[in-house]
């Protein structure tokens, strides 16, 4: 099961973003100063944050979770083009931090113009200047239902990593 919004139990590892991460690292239930998140949300946190933890990419994948580019469906050819020619793609994602680095290693041109929480799915209808969408992926089910359609999977896959609080930070 993935999950986004809950911390987990030995039991039953799930993902949290950056704002549970605090919270987590305090639970008395939870081993002092352990937790768990998705690369995903690891690469978007803070500097700040970032400090206190010792963060270890366990290597292991959650589900088929990963990153994909999306477009409307009347405009993936469009958007298929413009990477062949080498133009910028414009995009919105949740995720910069993440979309940063798959740029570097794609050597895509793709131009973050909205970030977003929420359903990402709906934001190629709200914001017609966007070729598309860069959002983590399971089925695709949600986004085929937005009538978006994936122009190119597999950009990042997500992984299970572990963290640490450093002794002395304020969540040991």
């Amino acid at each position: 099961m993935f999950c986004r919004r809950s911390v987990f139990t030995k039991d039953d590892p799930r993902v949290f973003r950056e704002g549970d991460i605090p919270s987590l690292l305090l639970d008395p239930d939870i081993e002092r100063g352990f937790g768990l998140a998705g690369s995903d949300s690891i690469a978007e946190i803070s500097p700040r944050l970032r400090a206190q933890l010792r963060i270890e990419d366990l290597g292991r994948s959650i589900s088929n979770l990963r990153f994909a580019l999306m477009a409307l469906v009347p405009n993936t050819e469009t958007v298929r083009k413009k990477i062949d020619a080498g133009d910028p793609i414009i995009i919105g994602t949740s995720n910069p931090a993440t979309v940063g680095a798959i740029a570097l290693n794609t050597a895509i041109d793709f131009q973050v113009s909205a970030v977003y929480g929420g359903q990402i799915e709906k934001l190629p209808r709200l914001l017609p200047r966007l070729d598309g969408i860069i959002d983590l992926v399971d089925s695709g089910k949600s986004c085929r239902d937005q009538g978006l359609e994936v122009v190119l999977d597999d950009l990042q896959t997500v992984t299970l990593c572990g963290l640490w609080a450093l002794e002395g930070s304020q969540y040991y």
